[in-house]
């Protein structure tokens, strides 16, 4: 059988036995990688990426669902690709942006910590107010 995305197949989606499982548990480790993350810092980031793992496990079996609900029909190709194209559409616009909007919170504070005078485009506004000055 041919489906529309087949890495929707091969995935798997048995995510819910990791929710019991604490960091450093299972092979799934806190970020140390990260040198001017905190303790809770690194808690948080390791927990934002579990969660976004578990709800695209569970996009995924969703997506399946729909998809075998086509089978054997003239038209199942098309509608596949169209469950497909939904998914992921709203996947990014209604879940996936709200972890990447609380991943740049965290590094805001980790980079505010790190450059207390600020970083990118603010220190280059900070810096060329001080140019002007002087």
């Amino acid at each position: 059988m041919y489906h529309a995305c087949g890495s929707y197949r091969k995935g798997s989606t048995d995510g819910a036995s990791r929710l019991d499982e604490r960091p450093g548990q299972g092979g799934d480790r806190i970020p140390t990688a990260h040198p001017r993350f905190e303790e809770d810092e690194a808690l948080a980031f390791w927990l934002l990426q579990q969660a976004e793992k578990q709800m695209d496990a569970l996009r995924q079996a969703d997506v399946l669902k729909e998809m075998n609900r086509h089978e054997g029909r003239l038209d199942q190709l098309a509608l596949q690709h169209a469950v497909v194209l939904e998914n992921v559409a709203r996947w990014h616009a209604g879940i996936h942006q709200h972890f990447t909007t609380l991943q740049a919170a965290l590094g805001a504070r980790v980079l505010g910590r790190t450059f207390p005078e600020g970083w990118g485009v603010a220190r280059t506004r900070i810096e060329d107010t001080d140019n002007e000055e002087g």
